[in-house]
């Protein structure tokens, strides 16, 4: 069987791979929030885990990884690239990786997708840039979007 790593996993080891141990901890607040939260990408992670881990021994060595990475078609990372993933997944600096070090890596992720997509949400209903959102540019915002039928319901929240 070809091997699971997607391009959207291969991200999440990269992007993990360039933060700090203060963003580990972090992280690691957030895991079992993201468990709940994400089931189905958390059942994914034990699954690539266990693919990974070849000899069974409940971490995954460099080899290990490495071969896993070059089997990935939607990846093309070099070895040097895989190396530096490796070694920032590697938070410990045993040589190998555990389970934790995989779900920290998608949760540090998650985390960032999240942050992204509310800053986006702010600059949308902040019109003037001035870094606040008024009450006026939200009343407009909820009235324009509409977007169950109960914006007068929204409105009289906001007002009272």
């Amino acid at each position: 069987a070809g091997s699971s790593i997607t391009t959207e996993v291969g991200y999440q080891f990269a992007n993990f791979a360039t933060s700090n141990q203060f963003k580990h901890a972090i992280t690691a607040l957030f895991r079992d929030k993201y468990q709940q939260m994400r089931p189905q990408h958390f059942d994914n992670l034990k699954k690539l885990f266990k693919e990974l881990d070849t000899d069974g021994n409940g971490t995954i060595d460099y080899g290990e990884f490495k071969n896993g990475m070059l089997k990935s078609k939607d990846l093309n990372l070099s070895e040097d690239d895989i190396k530096k993933m490796f070694q920032e997944l590697d938070i410990n600096k045993v040589g190998e990786i555990d389970f934790e070090a995989l779900v920290n890596a998608a949760v540090h992720d998650y985390l960032i997708a999240s942050d992204q997509r509310l800053y986006e949400a702010f600059r949308e209903l902040d019109d003037d840039e001035d870094g606040k959102i008024k009450t006026a540019e939200l009343k407009k915002k909820i009235k324009e979007m509409d977007v169950y039928g109960k914006a007068d319901e929204l409105l009289k929240i906001i007002d009272s």
